[in-house]
This record gives C-alpha cells, sequence and structure tokens, in this order.
C-alpha cells in the first residue's frame, strides 16, 4: 500500500512541476495533443486502448471527454474541455485515512478537513482535493475556484 501512496506522491510532484522524458507527467492546463504524445495514445490493440483513443479524439475536436487510464495500478481519469486538460481524478485503492496521512506529509495541513473530505489550495492555483469513497481515498485535482468577494 504504502508503494501506491508513495506513486501518488510523486505524480502529485509531477504535476506540478517540469515534465520529465522518460515518465508521462501531466498538469492542468496542457493540451491533449501533449497528453496524446505523452500517453502514446495512438495504440489500439485493445478495447480499453481504443475507448482511450475515441475519447482522445473527441478532445481534439473540442469536445468534453473523460480519458481513464491505468497508471500504476491506479485509475486515473484526465477529463478534458475545449482540448485542455481541466481535472484529473485518481483512486488508489488505499484507505481514505493512508491517504490523508500521506498527503498532509507531502501539502501540510488541509484548509478544509472533515471526516471524509480535506483540501489543499495551492499558491500555484491548484485545489486537491481528498474524499472518500467506500473508505477508499480517491483524489481529485482541479483548478482552485475563485473566491466569492
Amino acid at each position: 500500500m504504502k508503494s501506491i501512496s508513495l506513486a501518488l506522491i510523486y505524480l502529485l510532484v509531477a504535476i506540478s512541476t517540469a515534465s520529465q522524458p522518460t515518465k508521462p507527467h501531466v498538469n492542468l492546463g496542457m493540451t491533449i495533443d501533449e497528453f496524446v504524445i505523452k500517453f502514446d495514445v495512438s495504440r489500439t490493440d485493445t478495447p480499453e486502448e481504443r475507448s482511450i483513443n475515441t475519447a482522445a479524439h473527441d478532445a481534439m475536436n473540442g469536445k468534453r471527454a473523460i480519458i481513464q487510464i491505468n497508471v500504476d495500478g491506479r485509475r486515473t481519469a484526465y477529463l478534458f474541455e475545449m482540448c485542455t486538460l481541466h481535472e484529473i481524478e485518481m483512486t488508489a485503492g488505499n484507505t481514505f485515512e493512508h491517504e490523508l496521512q500521506v498527503l498532509t506529509e507531502q501539502l501540510g495541513v488541509s484548509s478544509v478537513s472533515k471526516t471524509d473530505v480535506a483540501i489543499w489550495d495551492r499558491a500555484d492555483g491548484t485545489r486537491f482535493t481528498l474524499t472518500s469513497r467506500q473508505g477508499i481515498g480517491v483524489l481529485l485535482i482541479v483548478p482552485t475556484p475563485p473566491e466569492n468577494k
């Protein structure tokens, strides 16, 4: 379980840092074209890959599309709107409590903390929301919503 959490943290760090050529890192705001190259979605050998390819084509055409990929044993969904990555949702498979502890170690104390949700708003304009889905930690990464004034 700890290795999956560590892999999740590495992905989180990669989201806010420059991409490295050895692994397909993503960040909010990247284009569908960049995503397609990083994940090589042109392959269509399996039904899953055909589904990914179809969603990528929809995103390239400016449609709202969700590309679901299993990354290091985690189900990860990438939502594209207007050819741009708008949000990322990862299901790590670990308990909410375990993921909360790991994320707190990496991101600090959350600004909102309840029994089944924790939220971190980062200075780079990214919001990390950890929720519990049947006891399992699910991380949603989106742009930080503007504050109502």
